[in-house]
């Protein structure tokens, strides 16, 4: 059920931010409104693991950074663990990696990240990248047939 997700977006978009993100009851990170999030924390790339969203985009984002040998985790992600996290991103079909540049935390507390991403976010968006321009090109000529 998606009520919360929209529920969770209107207000959202009514504070003048873009997208939100979800807690489960606990405080856990779910995913954001209607694409999963990625964070740096401590040097480890983590997304959480619960939520309604599965997240193609999510798999296959892991099999490209798996590919490359570098390192992504799918564990959770308590909202506090977020004052340590020093890059964030959202995945998703119609976004594919798409840099998120703050997040304002229930307390108000403003967390600011790198414009355009930092450097992780912008390795695993160039990856990921590669990785589809690989896969299109590989299947390019069974979608001729």
């Amino acid at each position: 059920n998606y009520l919360n997700n929209i529920m969770g977006l209107t207000e959202a978009r009514e504070a003048g931010a873009d997208d939100c993100v979800m807690l489960n009851r606990d405080g856990f990170v779910t995913e954001a409104a209607n694409s999963n999030v990625w964070f740096l924390i401590r040097g480890r790339l983590v997304t959480p693991g619960s939520g309604n969203l599965k997240g193609l985009t999510k798999k296959h984002v892991h099999r490209a950074l798996k590919a490359a040998e570098m390192e992504s985790f799918e564990e959770d992600v308590h909202v506090n663990e977020l004052l340590d996290a020093t890059e964030c991103f959202i995945t998703s079909a119609t976004r594919e990696v798409m840099p998120v540049v703050s997040l304002t935390l229930l307390d108000g507390e403003r967390l600011e990240f790198p414009v355009g991403g930092g450097e992780v976010t912008r390795q695993t968006r160039q990856i990921f990248s590669d990785y589809v321009e690989a896969h299109i090109s590989e299947h390019a000529q069974d979608a001729l047939a």
